[in-house]
């Protein structure tokens, strides 16, 4: 649907009862005060009264997955009561399963990696981001030319059917998440770019060597990065030479080697997982859980019907809800640096190369320049837009962050100063406009509305539609220029931009910070980019640099270096990141969601009161 934006002089008005949501927040990890707790008792009976339909409808839901569902008998595990206050079940509400695959091969974005409990991440970055050799990797080094890695296996791992996990097993993880036939993002951001080869060269070792450096590996590999970003282990005996790939296809746990067994999957329903006593590759991660049952309840106002009543423990938590979470008697949690509101124009730039059926070389569909080719009129419309308002807008200082760029933040590696966005200065945004021959506006984009494209967004950044307005009224007010929002479907959206159907456009949307963005920053302005964002040489040859980096202070100072060239040129950019919020039960004292993720992650760290 198409939402042209009104013509207004005015921001958008911000009512009185929505600032009061707005404004609310909590420190990450820290449980509300009791105080804001008391100014909400009112409220909290009023919304008894509303909810009792919806939590009658959820209890009918489990009394009809649990009818429905044909459930493994899994092995009883054994808790010491002496160690931590355990529960045996909790429930997570999640708004959307993606495509339900179990299987890192073919898993590029999912929120929540559902096959990470199970496939287990190679290598473990302690906090999320600190490379380790915690995990089944328990050591990794460059090989001598510098072109590849040795990974040392950790001795004594097995799958959760008993067998040994071997190097074979892992060569041949990698070679699967890397083949052509593959969408994992190791595929996407590392083997579509290089040639991978991966090979078990010792008992214990295996080897990978690239066609060209790329020292961002290892983080693609682990859990510093987001959910879709890893190779899981495989069992590569067990099912391949038996059965054959689509065996292991059709089947979503043919013996995997993580902290938890698959014990049904109910699909768009419930998904329950089993911890699995055989676990042993982290032995000081204590999960305080024996079982998690994830269930796609898409509603919020369920979601939270669900907390108060006790049937969920663990909700993603809308920014605008988050008093609503309290009154239902919850916790909230803070995933720090979660999320990025992200704009980007599309194939500016003029050495973009052109695009089967779309537009290349900094011109539209009709052959005409691009707006956007010039990097004063993209420096111009980010000088329109008011960050304070919309820092107000998604809750205040506390959860809205104006600082970093549309790919790191204060947690990535080589953020430095000079890398927040860029100033609120309509004067300046107006001075330029005039200086490039539209005062006024006159005359901008061939006289016809500037096009902003989005999709409705996940809890972690509510409310994408509705900022993308306020985008619109911005430039139509400071700027003086026609501006529409098109709201579509993520896929199909995707797909017009990385066909190049929509060049010179923006696309305003979330996604998550990472780390390590070398790779990241090939895909987006490297020579793959053709069917990304904007090919630019001068950051392909940053980037270049920062891939061939080896010791830290090295790879410190080429980030860096590659961050000012990304942020100099403005092809993308952010107004600033989100500290993610997540609703618990009220016996959920403790818990340290990784930073830099929009998902609900680090679940080892949970722990309950008495």
């Amino acid at each position: 649907m198409r939402i042209p934006s009104m013509r207004s002089k005015l921001l958008l008005a911000l009512t009185p009862a929505l600032m009061m949501v707005l404004v609310f927040a909590v420190a990450c990890g820290a449980a509300p005060a009791e105080p804001t707790i008391v100014e909400k008792e009112v409220i909290k009976e009023v919304e008894v009264e509303k909810v009792v339909e919806k939590e009658v409808e959820v209890e009918k839901i489990v009394e009809k997955e649990v009818e429905k569902m044909v459930v493994a008998t899994p092995t009883p595990v054994p808790v010491d009561p002496n160690a931590i206050n355990t529960r045996d079940r909790i429930t997570m509400l999640t708004a959307s399963y993606g495509n339900e695959v179990f299987n890192s091969r073919y898993i590029s974005s999912d929120k929540f990696g559902w096959w990470d409990l199970l496939q287990e991440r190679l290598i473990h970055a302690e906090g999320g981001i600190e490379l380790g050799g915690n995990g089944p990797i328990s050591s990794f080094s460059l090989t001598e030319d510098n072109q590849g890695y040795v990974l040392n296996l950790k001795e004594g791992l097995t799958f959760h059917n008993g067998d040994p996990i071997t190097a074979e097993d892992i060569a041949f993880s990698l070679q699967w998440a890397f083949d052509e036939e593959a969408v994992s993002r190791v595929r996407q951001r590392i083997a579509k770019i290089i040639e991978t080869h991966a090979y078990a060269s010792g008992d214990n070792e295996v080897t990978i060597n690239f066609s060209q450096v790329n020292t961002a590996f290892p983080g693609y590999i682990s859990d510093q990065t987001a959910s879709g970003g890893s190779a899981g282990i495989v069992h590569q005996a067990a099912w391949f030479e038996n059965y054959g790939d689509a065996a292991y296809e059709a089947d979503p746990n043919p013996s995997s080697a993580g902290p938890f067994e698959l014990v049904a999957h109910l699909p768009s329903e419930e998904i329950l997982y089993r911890k699995w006593d055989g676990y042993t590759t982290r032995p000081d991660r204590e999960y305080a859980f024996n079982e998690l049952s994830v269930r796609l309840v898409a509603e919020q106002s369920t979601q939270i019907a669900a907390l108060r009543t006790g049937t969920a423990d663990l909700i993603p938590a809308d920014l605008v809800v988050l008093d609503q979470i309290l009154d239902a008697g919850g916790n909230l949690f803070f995933g720090p640096e979660a999320t990025v509101i992200w704009i980007n124009s599309n194939s500016c730039s003029d050495d973009q190369p052109p695009q089967a059926g779309g537009a290349g070389n900094g011109l539209d569909l009709q052959g005409r320049t691009l707006m956007c080719n010039d990097k004063d009129i993209r420096y111009a419309m980010a000088h329109a837009i008011n960050k304070e308002t919309i820092q107000t807008f998604f809750g205040g200082a506390d959860v809205f962050h104006i600082k970093g760029t549309a790919a790191v933040s204060p947690s990535g590696l080589g953020f430095g100063p000079g890398l927040d966005p860029p100033a609120y200065d309509p004067d300046k945004a107006r001075e330029i406009f005039a200086e490039k021959g539209y005062p006024d506006g006159a005359g901008f984009n061939y006289g016809e509305p500037y096009q902003v494209w989005t999709w409705p967004a996940g809890a972690s950044a509510p409310r994408i539609i509705e900022m993308s307005e306020l985008f619109c009224n911005m430039w139509e007010t400071e700027l003086n220029i026609e501006c529409e929002v098109n709201v579509g479907e993520e896929v199909s959206i995707k797909d017009k931009q990385y066909s190049g159907a929509i060049p010179g456009e923006q696309l305003v949307r979330s996604n998550e910070h990472d780390y390590d963005v070398g790779s990241k920053y090939k895909g987006r302005f490297g020579t793959s980019s053709s069917s990304y964002i904007t090919y630019d040489p001068s950051i392909e040859e940053k980037v270049d640099i920062l891939l061939a980096a080896i010791t830290p202070e090295e790879k410190e100072a080429a980030y860096y270096a590659a961050h000012q060239q990304v942020h100099s040129q403005l092809w993308d950019w952010a107004p600033g990141y989100l500290d993610a919020p997540y609703g618990v039960a009220s016996d959920i004292i403790a818990w340290e969601p990784y930073p830099l993720k929009a998902d609900m992650s680090a679940l080892h760290t949970i722990r309950f009161a008495d």
